[in-house]
């Protein structure tokens, strides 16, 4: 199947004109849905490029020498932003900086610690599973100093170890695989956001409380370079990755090859299993989604900049996938989020031989489920969700993935794939309430039910985060985890 190249001009400008008082909005906009959705970005056909953003791409692998391969250097800003009102159109290569700031992200938080500056022979041994770099960030757990479950041990637990409580995403439902287990969720904070938390006392109640009555704002660092043109000096800004995990099964060694995998510990209380006694089980569990959340000085005007990344076999996409600036159809998906049974692929999260199930419904209710302590851990007849993803990056997006994906070869990392990069690029309106361009961003494995609705949108999400003490939270929801005494 051949995808068709069309030109898709998104120009999400608003011209405030002031006529007798009254303020008149002014957008002007061209938008294309996709033809066709392909079945993976690894196999998929694409068009040749434009010759500068295929420039673009192969300039710019890091920020430091040498620039055309990988590297452990987290990028801190996107350089080729430009305040400028010009820039506020987005034309065929204006989304390449901000993918191109993801994809740099997604490597170097991955990178071994230990290999830190090493050549990209060192990025993935086979015979090992390295300390990762999001793996020494601090969980919330720690941050906010929750008392320990004790159902799994804690004590002198190795790092690489993921010991985790979560297996429901934000929106109140849980996702189960075509194997029957539940996903896994895991978040942490980056060193600079971590400080700042702790140095305004916004881990605890009292210090939100605190905070809120000075009158202060919450104004989350922001990640900046002395020298934007030579991309040296400066700072990281504060992070968030939130990571999603299935369980694997350890006996099949060509799907383990396919995927990150680390050791992990799942702790579910007894109030969620299905023989009413705490569980703690020991699992392999596989990389499936990647949030990054990045604050920056210029790559989106001072806001964050959101990043997510999905492992190519999660799911595939649907018949009626779209652009991510597709936003003239109300309902978004009037013929619904399907996707065709393919008999040649084995999917994650969407059964092939299945051409009728209805996608992305969620098939337990909040009180119905529970942990078994075998697999299927979800329990014996539970039928997984149809998963199918929605919205199908750019053509641009596209290439960048193609050519990180080649560039990283013979890893794991090849089978991952930037959904997009959204950043602040508008004026708030009708259209782009927010201002956020591309206007929809989510994850499958994370945002599953809501992706034919008006709040499938990160920016749009994340306006809304408070305190736990109701303050406006500088578009993060990390302060409304902190427990209530």
């Amino acid at each position: 199947m051949k995808t068709t190249l069309r030109k898709t001009l998104l120009n999400p400008v608003i011209n405030e004109l002031t006529m007798s008082g009254v303020v008149v909005g002014l957008l002007l906009i061209s938008l294309v849905r996709p033809t066709c959705a392909q079945q993976s970005d690894v196999e998929e056909s694409l068009p040749a490029p434009a010759t500068k953003a295929e420039l673009d791409i192969n300039q710019h692998f890091c920020d430091v020498e040498p620039r055309d391969k990988p590297c452990s250097t987290i990028p801190k800003d996107v350089t080729d932003f430009s305040a400028s009102r010009v820039y506020m159109l987005i034309e065929q290569n204006a989304q390449n900086p901000f993918d191109i700031f993801s994809w740099k992200s997604f490597v170097a938080l991955n990178w071994p610690v230990e290999h830190n500056g090493d050549g990209l022979e060192s990025y993935l041994d086979p015979a090992r599973t390295p300390l990762r770099r999001w793996q020494t960030y601090a969980t919330l757990e720690s941050l906010f100093g929750v008392p320990k479950s004790g159902i799994c041990q804690h004590q002198n637990v190795d790092p690489k170890i993921l010991v985790t409580s979560e297996y429901i995403q934000a929106q109140g439902q849980p996702l189960i695989d075509q194997d029957g287990n539940y996903v896994v969720f895991d978040v942490r904070v980056n060193p600079e956001m971590e400080k700042y938390i702790r140095v305004n006392g916004l881990n605890t109640v009292q210090g939100q409380q605190k905070f809120k009555n000075s009158g202060a704002e919450i104004n989350f660092p922001r990640g900046h370079y002395d020298n934007a043109e030579t991309r040296m000096g400066g700072s990281v800004g504060a992070l968030e990755i939130k990571t999603a995990w299935r369980i694997m099964n350890a006996q099949n060694d060509e799907e383990m090859g396919r995927f990150l995998v680390v050791d992990g510990k799942i702790e579910i209380a007894a109030d969620r299993t299905t023989d009413g006694v705490d569980l703690c089980l020991p699992v392999k569990l596989g990389l499936v989604g990647f949030h990054i959340v990045h604050r920056t000085e210029s790559g989106n005007g001072g806001d964050w900049v959101w990043t997510t990344f999905e492992h190519v076999d999660n799911a595939p996409y649907a018949e009626t996938a779209r652009g991510p600036n597709s936003i003239f159809s109300k309902p978004l998906f009037p013929d619904g989020c399907q996707a065709t049974a393919n008999h040649d692929r084995k999917y994650s999260f969407f059964d092939s031989s299945c051409a009728n199930c209805e996608s992305n419904a969620a098939r337990v209710n909040l009180e119905g489920w529970r942990w078994s302590s075998q697999p299927p851990y979800a329990g014996a007849g539970i039928r997984p969700p149809q998963v199918t993803r929605c919205w199908k990056p750019s053509l641009g997006t596209r290439w960048i993935n193609r050519t990180w994906q080649e560039k990283l070869s013979g890893t794991v990392w090849q089978y991952y794939a930037l959904s997009t990069t959204q950043w602040k690029g508008a004026n708030k309106g009708q259209l782009f309430p927010h201002g956020e361009v591309p206007r929809y961003l989510t994850n499958s494995t994370m945002e599953t039910y809501i992706q034919t609705q008006e709040i499938g949108t990160c920016l749009g999400c994340h306006a809304e985060a408070r305190t736990v003490v109701g303050q406006p939270a500088n578009f993060s929801f990390v302060l409304s985890r902190v427990p209530r005494e």
